[in-house]
């Protein structure tokens, strides 16, 4: 995220914290919001799925950097989560 925007930026559309999917080390905070910025790839899907097995956030919005058409196995598993 740094290399798109600056913190500064960020904070002032109310973003306050940035951080990669798979890291396991996020504590839980329920009274957040997540959005998801996602590559179309099987190990983004996977981490998501991971994440949404043991939710972190209270509300979690998803967005997908190219489609996924190429590839039906990951259309389908996106469409389903």
């Amino acid at each position: 995220m740094s290399l798109s925007a600056t913190q500064s930026t960020l904070l002032s559309h109310q973003v306050y914290l940035t951080d990669k999917i798979d890291n396991v080390k996020r504590e839980r905070m329920p009274h957040l919001k997540c959005v998801c910025f996602l590559r179309a790839s099987e190990s983004s899907i996977k981490a998501l799925e991971d994440e949404l097995k043991e939710p972190k956030y209270g509300e979690y919005y998803l967005c997908q950097s190219v489609h996924s058409q190429d590839n039906p196995n990951l259309r389908s598993r996106a469409e389903f989560l």
